[in-house]
């Protein structure tokens, strides 16, 4: 086995088997089977750094230039596994909306209780 077949045979394992697959930026097959991403990364996760996934967006997008298929919301306040603000509401309806219509996820909203117990609503912007 040389090294390009070894180089060829990993990337391919990594795309089709890995479940976190998040280092390989290469998205252009998903792309051209019409597929449609959105991801939202915690900004006050203090175990996984936010910055990690807007680097991954910044790769994506110079491999493949056509981003009209991958939204990322970083969301301020927001802890790991759900602390600080909620986690931002109906993705998956927006996620359906813009598969099947063609509808584009601008500003996710999240709603979140303040210190008096007050629910406060907010909107998500993209990473840009």
């Amino acid at each position: 086995m040389t090294h390009e077949q070894f180089v060829s045979l990993l990337h391919d394992s990594q795309q089709q088997y890995s479940m976190i697959g998040t280092s390989v930026p290469d998205l252009s097959e998903f792309k051209k089977t019409g597929g449609k991403m959105i991801t939202f990364h915690r900004m006050a996760d203090n175990i996984i750094p936010f910055k990690g996934s807007g680097v991954y967006y910044q790769k994506v997008s110079e491999v493949v230039d056509d981003q009209d298929f991958y939204r990322y919301f970083p969301v301020p306040g927001l802890g790991h596994c759900m602390g600080g603000y909620q986690q931002p509401a109906s993705l998956f309806a927006q996620l359906q909306a813009w598969v099947e219509n063609g509808t584009a996820p601008e500003n996710p909203p999240v709603s979140f209780s303040d210190l008096d117990g007050i629910i406060q609503n907010r909107t998500i912007c993209p990473w840009s």
